[in-house]
């Protein structure tokens, strides 16, 4: 779910939706709470806690400008982080 957010979100930017490209990038850290819950085995590449890196990481770099600083800033990436290692 965490990368269809951030698809929906890059793609909402290319169009140049950008209220609906924040929307998407809203639903996705939205889910940190859900990612951060999962039980400590589940770090898959692309689900669980990995995949949800990934895909904030992939809107972060699509999103870009004054959106990706303020709702992808570093911060969020370090929480997952600790759990993952």
């Amino acid at each position: 779910e965490a990368g269809v957010h951030a698809l929906s979100a890059a793609i909402l930017m290319a169009q140049g939706k950008m209220d609906a490209a924040a929307a998407s990038v809203e639903r996705l850290v939205a889910m940190e709470h859900t990612v951060l819950e999962l039980p400590p085995s589940d770090c898959e590449l692309l689900y669980g806690r990995c995949g949800y890196l990934h895909a904030l990481l992939f809107a972060r770099r699509h999103v870009g400008g004054q959106l990706a600083k303020s709702l992808l800033a570093p911060e969020r990436f370090k929480t997952v982080i600790a759990q993952v290692v």
